[in-house]
């Protein structure tokens, strides 16, 4: 698809613009400049501003912006804050504003800032993103910083993430400009500035430029011995390592960020639950659901000290998560949906969203795939609704998953080949190893082993270069199956030989027992009887250790005839003994 940035200061092309002038030039002088000042305001304007900044009788006013209604210039809003008006469309504006002197441009977008602070008084809040755009514009760097970091906080609030990253980049570009004066700025507003905009970046995919913020934020830090600036800044850090799939690096930045607030006693409970709230996560994508835990449950003890759902309600879905995990199913439901209904309750949709998806893991976990698809489709219609694009791909990786667990393979492709095509648009190399790493499972399902292999090597290179040794374990274990499956033996024995081995290094039961079947049948083929007895035990002995640990309300029967195959190659194997 071809996609269009903000155009509002493009110049319009000679043809349209001779088009546009025609259509004006019906209009007197006065009226011209009424339109064109109206134009600077932007394609909707009220009229109590137009009049102020224009200083012109009111009256006379009406008379002008009734000939802009006739003349098919302008048309009436229905305003219940006053008489409000709007272009008929955006190049007629576009073609008025760019027929003014650079330097008029400026001089009336300062005005308007003005006269929008003054008309608005103690609710200008409400209209402080005006303000900061026509201060902007108008080249009032003073006056423009501390409105335009306001802004890019309101619009982070809203989770309009691309709206806040303008508004932050107006604020930088103006503190830049006062620097380059010798004017000193606010530091604490800089600082904010510099956080929030690191945000919006990693959240908008936009990893250079992050880099360089988050590299600001420390230069700063250091330069006002600011402790809980740097906190904030080993906390985005660890976020944006997060996002890059450097999961060591993201633990270690988010402990960092501990260890500040803890030295210095600092005082901060967003901040400090913020970063609990990181390490359990990435402890949790590292695998180590245990070491989770701790810092999720010291998460959700600040948050619900607090008054604010949402905390409380982030938290306790992850701590559901992971106890899904450790083991017990019916604790894992219920602080998942609890945690859920507080996001609802709170409006946090961005929150919300993740929660989604969690709760839906949850459920697909425990075996009740139709349940999760509930959860994964309201999670994905959520990520839609934000345009928070690499939670669509995961999300449809979920759906894949969880349709590919039911047999319904045309779906489940689907699914995956959405999420594929979303990662290589944002350029998220880790979601298209997963989402590649499935449509070779796919592949193996329907028997394409020739294609599964390709798609699974391609995977692997992925996952290598991310160091996710557990992702590598379960596509070492499809390669085995797509190398069998294409009769070549002693290539499919060694991935299940490092598949298991990475399993057994990792922990990861769920994998390991499937290679060693892998290795079993493959053994048993090729009639080493006792060495494929062998793995088989083993794999018993996996299988037990994984029944001991099932979570609670777990489907025993759809986990025992999930390892149906490992116990009759068992019974084959005892039969070829007596034999």
């Amino acid at each position: 698809k071809w996609r269009a940035n903000w155009f509002g200061q493009l110049d319009i092309p000679p043809s349209v613009n001779n088009l546009v002038n025609a259509k004006l030039r019906r209009f007197d002088k006065k009226a011209l400049e009424v339109f064109k000042h109206a134009a600077v305001i932007g394609d909707e304007f009220e009229f109590d501003v137009l009049a102020e900044i224009l200083e012109i009788d009111e009256d006379e006013l009406d008379d002008i912006l009734r000939q802009g209604i006739v003349g098919w210039i302008l048309k009436e809003q229905k305003s219940a804050i006053g008489d409000s008006f709007r272009f008929h469309n955006s190049v007629l504006r576009r073609a008025l504003y760019s027929s003014m002197a650079k330097a008029n441009q400026r001089k009336v977008h300062a005005k308007v800032a003005k006269t929008i602070e003054n008309l608005q008084g103690s609710k200008k809040d409400r209209v402080v993103g005006q303000i900061a755009y026509h201060y902007y514009w108008g080249a009032q760097w003073q006056k423009a910083f501390s409105p335009a970091v306001k802004a890019g906080e309101i619009a982070r609030k809203r989770e309009a993430f691309a709206e806040a990253a303008s508004y932050f980049r107006y604020s930088r570009e103006a503190m830049e400009q006062l620097q380059a004066s010798d004017i000193k700025v606010d530091t604490t507003l800089a600082g904010k500035m510099h956080v929030g905009l690191s945000e919006a970046l990693i959240i908008l995919n936009k990893f250079d430029d992050a880099e360089k913020e988050l590299t600001k934020i420390f230069d700063l830090a250091n330069q006002e011995h600011d402790v809980s600036l740097r906190a904030w800044g080993e906390f985005f850090s660890s976020r944006y390592h997060q996002a890059r799939s450097a999961m060591k690096r993201a633990v270690e930045l988010a402990k960092l960020g501990l260890e500040s607030i803890t030295e210095s006693n600092i005082n901060d409970n967003e901040l400090h639950r913020r970063l609990l709230q990181q390490l359990g996560y990435t402890l949790w994508m590292s695998g180590q659901m245990e070491a989770a835990q701790e810092p999720l449950e010291k998460a959700v003890a600040i948050a619900e000290a607090s008054t604010d759902n949402r905390p409380a309600g982030w938290a306790l879905s992850y701590l559901g998560l992971i106890h899904c995990f450790r083991g017990n199913g019916t604790l894992a439901m219920e602080l998942g949906e609890k945690g859920l209904k507080l996001l609802r309750a709170s409006g946090d949709r961005v929150s919300e969203m993740f929660a989604w998806e969690r709760v839906g893991i949850i459920f697909s976990m425990l075996g009740d795939q139709d349940r999760a698809l509930y959860f994964f489709e309201n999670g994905l219609e959520l990520a839609r609704a934000i345009g928070h694009q690499h939670q669509q791909a995961l999300m449809y990786i979920d759906l894949g998953e969880a349709n590919r667990l039911k047999n319904n393979l045309v779906q489940a492709e689907q699914h995956y080949q959405k999420a594929l095509t979303i990662a290589r648009q944002i350029e998220r190399s880790d979601v298209e190893a997963i989402s590649t790493q499935n449509l070779g499972l796919v592949a193996i399902a329907r028997e394409q082993f020739a294609e599964a292999a390709q798609m699974l090597e391609k995977s692997l290179v992925l996952f290598q270069a991310q160091h996710r040794g557990i992702s590598e374990a379960e596509v070492y274990w499809a390669l085995g199956k797509a190398r069998e499956g294409l009769g070549e033996i002693n290539t499919a024995l060694e991935n299940y030989q490092h598949a298991a081995k990475f399993c057994k290094k990792l922990s990861y039961l769920d994998y390991e027992w499937r290679a060693l079947l892998g290795q079993g049948s493959i053994l048993a083929k090729e009639k080493s009887y006792q060495e494929a007895k062998m793995a088989i035990n083993e794999a018993i002995a996996v299988i037990e250790k994984m029944k001991s640990q099932l979570p609670e309300g777990a489907n025993l029967k759809t986990f025992l005839e999930d390892k149906q195959p490992v116990y009759d190659l068992l019974r084959e194997l005892k039969a070829k003994s007596l034999e």
